[in-house]
């Protein structure tokens, strides 16, 4: 298994400013199912909402990223 770290923005849902950080380990076989792992992970709290995420693999580079708008709509960047 390969070691793959999630890193995610998170932002208020009641219009507060700031952001909240947080980084997660993930095991995972391929970066496919790294990816697969690191959409299904749920905000930190309910009154929080995906901003950002990064996924990278052992030696840091970047293998994934999404954005979410203001909408909360989620779209996965190239």
């Amino acid at each position: 298994m390969a070691m793959y770290r999630l890193r995610r923005t998170m932002r208020f849902l009641d219009k507060r400013t700031g952001l909240a950080f947080d980084g997660i380990d993930i095991d995972a076989e391929t970066w496919e199912e790294a990816i697969a792992q690191a959409m299904a992970f749920d905000p930190i709290t309910p009154s929080m909402m995906l901003d950002t995420a990064v996924l990278t693999d052992a030696t840091g580079t970047v293998i994934w990223t999404l954005r979410a708008p203001p909408s909360g709509r989620l779209t996965q960047l190239p």
